[in-house]
């Protein structure tokens, strides 16, 4: 593949961007949040109560990185225990 004007692409410049979209959300949520998000995803409805049961000022809002909130992900997997 010939290159013009100088311009030759970086290869490591996508996963860069990736990656540093990964440590801004991680340092945006609290483990808690990442719990409640995984916890909602695969259905686990007793975790999912244990966490809103012991942190009463969770954000319920929170979202994953494509934007999806916990009810978002229960409802996509169609864990109706979890809703």
């Amino acid at each position: 593949m010939k290159h013009t004007k100088g311009w030759i692409p970086n290869q490591y410049s996508a996963p860069k961007v990736e990656i540093m979209h990964w440590i801004i959300y991680f340092l945006q949520t609290t483990k808690e949040e990442h719990a409640l998000l995984h916890a909602a995803e695969v259905g686990d409805a007793q975790t999912v109560a244990h966490i809103l049961d012991n942190h009463p000022g969770i954000d319920t809002a929170v979202t994953d990185m494509m934007g999806r909130t916990p009810l978002r992900l229960a409802t996509q997997g169609e864990h109706l225990e979890v809703q």
